[in-house]
C-alpha cells in the first residue's frame, strides 16, 4: 500500500515539477478523477483503518493553501473568482479540521462541506484555465507549487472527504 501511494505522491510531484500543467491544462481533471478513483479501489481497505480524526485532521493543510491564495491575489498573481473562494473556503475547512469531533454527524457535516469546497473550487479553476483562458490562472499553472494542487493536494483532499463520508454513512467509524 505505502508503495502505491509513494508512487502516486512521486508521479504527481513529477508531473509539477516538468511544467506538464502549463503545456496541457486537461490533463488536471483527468488526473484529479483518476486519483479519486484508483485511491478509493485500491486502497479501500487501508482507509477503512484510518482513525478518522487522521481523516479530518489532514486538511488542516487548507489553511495555509487557502492564506496562500489570498496572499496570491492580494499580489494581482491569482485572479479575484478563485482566489476568494478557494481562500477562504480553504481557510475555513482547514481551521474547521483542527475542532476535534465528538459526533459522526459533525464528522459527516464536515466532510460534505468540505467535499462542496474542493470540488467548486477545482471546477473554478479548470473554467478559468480552460474556457477563460485567464492569464493569472495561465501563469499559476506554470509554477510547480500550483501544479502540485491537482496533481497531489486535491486528489488527496477529495479522497479523504469520501472515505469519511463513507464511512459515516457505513457507520463505520471508529472513537472519533
Amino acid at each position: 500500500m505505502s508503495k502505491v501511494v509513494l508512487g502516486w505522491i512521486v508521479v504527481g510531484v513529477g508531473l509539477a515539477v516538468a511544467g506538464v500543467l502549463a503545456r496541457a491544462p486537461l490533463i488536471a481533471p483527468i488526473y484529479i478523477v483518476g486519483s479519486v478513483v484508483a485511491a478509493m479501489l485500491t486502497l479501500r481497505a487501508w482507509i477503512d483503518r484510518v482513525p478518522i480524526r487522521s481523516l479530518v485532521l489532514l486538511h488542516a493543510i487548507r489553511l495555509p493553501i487557502g492564506a496562500a491564495f489570498l496572499w496570491e491575489y492580494a499580489h494581482e498573481r491569482l485572479p479575484a473568482s478563485f482566489a476568494l473562494k478557494g481562500g477562504v473556503g480553504d481557510m475555513i475547512v482547514g481551521a474547521l479540521a483542527l475542532v476535534p469531533f465528538a459526533s459522526r454527524r459533525a464528522v459527516l457535516a464536515f466532510s460534505l462541506v468540505g467535499l462542496a469546497d474542493i470540488v467548486m473550487v477545482a471546477l473554478t479553476a479548470q473554467y478559468l484555465v480552460l474556457v477563460v483562458h485567464d492569464p493569472q490562472m495561465l501563469a499559476g499553472f506554470g509554477m510547480w507549487q500550483y501544479a502540485l494542487l491537482p496533481f497531489v493536494i486535491v486528489p488527496l483532499v477529495i479522497a479523504s472527504h469520501l472515505a469519511a463520508i463513507k464511512r459515516c454513512i457505513d457507520n463505520n467509524l471508529a472513537p472519533v
